[in-house]
């Protein structure tokens, strides 16, 4: 398909989008465990493990649930039906595959619902190969012009892959150094610190001025919009499977004329352990997985966070809060700063994602 006519379809499937959507709620705040060096580095003549974990505080995008839409999502997280899915994955795919970040650091999105916008930009800097490249924070002026024009959220609050992908493709993106020297809606650093910045609109011709089309070079496809997530009820777990078995396909295909990043937005039961963490992998809570208390919460506060997923693996193992295993593992790369789970990154298993995800964005890069 012709990659303008591809482009303008996507962008008029976003008028699908459920009304309520289009603005979000102030964001949630949690604390997470931060698994810092200075714990390693305990004070003379004191164990390590009767030290406190440290904490800091990270934003989730507000998702109202309507009572229907939050009941399947409790119907769903029966945790043996879950297990039993897991019979109707396809078998012929490697047990491991890791695609990384490309040299892209560990992004930090601060005290705003931006992760996204934060997910979205690392996963292309992952795909261009440039390093720290695309500037969040002069997508997110230009996002705050829109929204003063249309009824698109700006994503300082939250927004949607969708929309942000078809901004960045539709009107390109700048770089960093170009953010530092024109600054974007009069700011030239990103104001991680300060929570009550809700942006400034950067002016068409501005933008245009200093960005560089990317449109040739990348396309991406959904594999699950959050309109068709909404529609799954009790009876989806084959669904979520399939979806699974599709993301783990595109993690473990790479071709000589082509890569790509999977970016995935999750339902995260906030008032559980470290934003829904409950289980350690590498470091303490930084996996999320589908504990018995969990399972069993029905009126979980429920905020929403957008992630990149760079791979998986069928036989690492979880262990959650209660002493529970969790086999089958994504590999997932964050925006809370390198300090949050191990080292930046983060672990879903394979029974929270099929309850909690809410949309999967598959991003290509043409060679």
């Amino acid at each position: 398909m012709n990659k303008f006519i591809k482009f303008i379809a996507l962008a008029v499937c976003l008028l699908s989008q459920p009304a309520w959507a289009k603005e979000f709620d102030k964001p949630l705040t949690t604390m997470i465990v931060v698994n810092n060096q200075s714990r390693l580095a305990s004070p003379a003549g004191v164990s390590a493990k009767f030290l406190l974990p440290s904490r800091k505080m990270v934003t989730l995008m507000n998702i109202k649930l309507t009572s229907t839409q939050k009941q399947h999502l409790n119907e769903a997280s029966h945790i043996q039906q879950i297990a039993e899915s897991d019979a109707n994955l396809t078998i012929d795919l490697p047990r491991r595959a890791d695609r990384g970040m490309n040299g892209t650091p560990v992004l930090d999105q601060g005290m705003h619902g931006t992760c996204v916008t934060f997910a979205n930009t690392a996963a292309i800097d992952a795909l261009l190969g440039k390093g720290d490249y695309v500037s969040e924070l002069c997508n997110l002026q230009l996002g705050t012009l829109l929204e003063q024009k249309s009824y698109l959220p700006s994503g300082w609050k939250g927004s949607f892959g969708p929309i942000v992908l078809n901004q960045m493709l539709g009107f390109g993106i700048i770089n960093k150094v170009n953010q530092v020297k024109i600054s974007c809606g009069g700011l030239r650093d990103y104001p991680r610190g300060n929570p009550d910045y809700l942006g400034d609109p950067m002016s068409l011709d501005e933008y245009r001025q200093s960005s560089e089309d990317i449109s040739g070079k990348l396309y991406w496809d959904p594999l699950l919009t959050f309109t068709q997530r909404m529609q799954w009820n009790s009876q989806s777990l084959a669904q979520a499977s399939a979806l699974l078995n599709e993301v783990k396909k595109t993690l473990a295909t790479k071709t000589p004329w082509n890569d790509s990043r999977l970016t995935f937005a999750t339902l995260l039961p906030v008032n559980h352990c470290s934003a829904g963490a409950c289980a350690r992998y590498h470091a303490e809570d930084d996996t999320w997985a589908l504990t018995k208390s969990i399972a069993q919460d029905q009126d979980a506060e429920i905020g929403g966070h957008e992630m990149v997923i760079t791979g998986y693996d069928d036989d690492a193992v979880a262990i959650d809060n209660e002493g529970n295993k969790h086999q089958g593992l994504l590999i997932l790369r964050n925006s809370w700063g390198s300090d949050a789970g191990d080292q930046g990154n983060y672990y879903m298993a394979y029974d929270f994602f099929k309850v909690y995800v809410a949309e999967v964005q598959k991003i290509v890069i043409e060679k």
